[in-house]
């Protein structure tokens, strides 16, 4: 019984909310609260973030039914992404994106039911850069004698052929 009420109350935090754990922005807009969540906190160039989008409505924290979202991510007059999202029909409705380089973002984002659009806003966003620090790694390691190893190899045979002749 315990069991089934714990179940119950994760799935309701899950349907009210555009995220279940990570970081979460709001805005209102009018009588609707724009939600987004997103994972991990910090946004790192080249590295997958999940965004989960919902609306509620801000007096009631009821979700507000919606069919489609269009977004468009950009970094200044340069746009990295513009798509459509269809509502999941199981789970929060999301979407994982890599940004290709560290500076300032836009996402912005129009719910839409059916035809019609709902509510539309923009959020900011900074990605850091990707820490580029050289390290030893026992694969770098292996590459670099894999490769002396074989031009060494190569090298003998060739030695070989040309001292035969």
């Amino acid at each position: 019984m315990f069991l089934a009420l714990l179940f119950v109350l994760i799935l309701i935090t899950q349907d009210t909310h555009a995220h279940g754990f990570g970081v979460f922005v709001e805005k209102q807009v009018g009588e609707i609260t724009v939600d987004i969540g997103y994972e991990p906190e910090i946004l790192t160039e080249h590295f997958p973030v999940r965004f989960d989008f919902n609306i509620v409505n801000a007096e009631t924290q009821g979700n507000i039914p919606f069919t489609d979202i269009w977004v468009r991510i950009s970094q200044g007059n340069v746009v990295t992404l513009a798509t459509s999202i269809t509502h999941a029909s199981f789970g929060p409705t999301g979407l994982l994106y890599a940004f290709p380089q560290d500076g300032d973002y836009e996402l912005s984002v129009r719910f839409e039911n059916e035809d019609e659009s709902i509510v539309e806003t923009v959020f900011p966003f900074s990605v850091v850069a990707m820490e580029r620090e050289f390290q030893w790694g026992k694969e770098f390691v292996a590459g670099i004698l894999g490769s002396a190893l074989v031009f060494l190899l190569a090298l003998l045979y060739l030695i070989r052929t040309i001292f035969k002749k």
